[in-house]
């Protein structure tokens, strides 16, 4: 009889994948405000002009604040609407501020 060698199986070795090292937790950084771009505000001039002459919307304006300021004793600041009227066939500008307040002047 012959002898078989003896053959000893070692133990299966288990391949162990290495573990990926354990993330951080990412810090977190605050949300970023959301801001809504407002539209631009669109710039205008109005120009009144009748029979050679010529007016402009900001010097009216600024005639009624005169008038509120020297003539009424009115803070012109206290305006939060100035509405103008301009009546070329009379000459003359009316105007309500505020819906309340209100006048004419020659133009």
């Amino acid at each position: 009889m012959e002898k078989k060698a003896a053959t000893v199986k070692k133990p299966a070795v288990k391949k162990v994948a290495a573990k990926a090292p354990a993330k951080k937790a990412a810090a977190k950084k605050p949300a970023a405000k959301k801001t809504v771009a407002k539209a631009a505000e669109v710039k205008t001039a109005i120009c009144i002009q009748y029979q050679d002459r010529e007016w402009d919307s900001k010097a009216l304006v600024q005639t009624v604040k005169d008038i509120m300021k020297y003539d009424m004793q009115i803070d012109p600041k206290t305006a939060k609407e100035i509405q103008l009227y301009v009546n070329t066939e009379e000459d003359r500008v009316y105007f309500v501020v505020n819906g309340e307040l209100s006048g004419s002047f020659a133009l």
